[in-house]
């Protein structure tokens, strides 16, 4: 196949938009993409100073890409890993986001969360049952990672996190926030939160890319990125089967996942149904929460040293 828009080597055939693509209209493709988004959406308004959330896989690491080309010089970009404590795996995919931010010379911090707070995420994995810990390690992972993130913005004045979260995180967080019923799960799904009470905004600046997408423009720009999945990630879970069955509707009706996602936040947006819920203050680090008195991490954390102690 021959580029729709050059005489150049297709590697991407888009159905949506029936267009096909070589490498560099394809990183072209998907910067436009992101750049509506961010322009539709509203998303870097009256933004001075953008944290960038980055693991080292595809998503983090296209979005770290993405928001560099669009924005750097126009603001102050800071790179945010953190070493989970999860053996080999995390510190592989630290020395990924590394690697990015020197070849890119942005400024970054990295957290060692057994250095900074005493206990990592194998740690809770291998301990889960004896501390009766009774969410996911999933769940856990991402309370670590919220707070933690948070904790830095607020700290470096950032006025808004970019997470990596793309289209499938979203149109799931919509599916089973609808099977729980939560009101306050189907705000998460936004794809910009206010800041507010010490929660710094929220943006996902690729809610309208796909796996394959992000994928895809690794490989067009030649970008490398940590493949590998995370040991402690569960099998076999609703959350599979939920993306399955979008992605066959898909491939029958190109466009299906992009539609359902912008009517879903125009109603959100005309019926004000979802909500981002009340912002407390945590009675422990100050930090923002959800909970009236303590914050989920430090009653995590203080279970953890509880036991560490013993």
């Amino acid at each position: 196949m021959k580029c729709s828009y050059c005489n150049m080597q297709a590697i991407a055939w888009e159905p949506a938009v029936r267009r096909q693509y070589c490498n560099n209209h394809y990183a072209w493709f998907i910067e436009r993409k992101v750049e509506k988004t961010i322009e539709k959406y509203k998303l870097l308004q009256g933004v001075r100073k953008l944290v960038i959330a980055v693991s080292g896989g595809k998503d983090s690491v296209a979005l770290l890409r993405i928001l560099h080309k669009l924005y750097d010089g126009k603001i102050k970009l800071l790179g945010v890993t953190i070493d989970l404590g999860i053996d080999q795996y995390s510190r592989e995919a630290s020395m990924i986001a590394l690697k990015h931010y020197k070849e890119l010379s942005i400024d970054y911090i990295c957290v060692d969360l057994k250095e900074e707070y005493g206990f990592t995420i194998s740690y809770i994995k291998m301990n889960k049952r004896v501390l009766r810990l009774h969410r996911s390690i999933c769940s856990l992972c991402g309370t670590v990672k919220r707070y933690v993130l948070n904790k830095i913005a607020s700290e470096e004045n950032a006025d808004a996190i970019a997470t990596g979260h793309n289209m499938n995180d979203l149109l799931y967080q919509i599916i089973a926030s609808m099977i729980s019923g939560s009101r306050e799960d189907l705000g998460k799904a936004l794809l910009k939160t206010p800041s507010r009470n010490g929660l710094v905004s929220r943006i996902k600046p690729l809610a309208f890319l796909s796996d394959k997408q992000t994928l895809l423009y690794n490989m067009a720009i030649n970008s490398a990125f940590f493949w590998k999945s995370c040991p402690y990630a569960e099998q076999g879970t609703l959350k599979r089967d939920v993306l399955d069955a979008l992605d066959s509707i898909e491939h029958k009706h190109p466009g299906f996942k992009e539609s359902l996602l912008v009517n879903f936040l125009k109603l959100v947006e005309s019926t004000k149904q979802a909500t981002t819920g009340i912002v407390y203050k945590c009675k422990r680090c100050g930090m923002p929460t959800n909970k009236p008195d303590i914050c989920a991490f430090c009653k995590l954390r203080e279970t953890l040293l509880e036991r560490i102690k013993t």
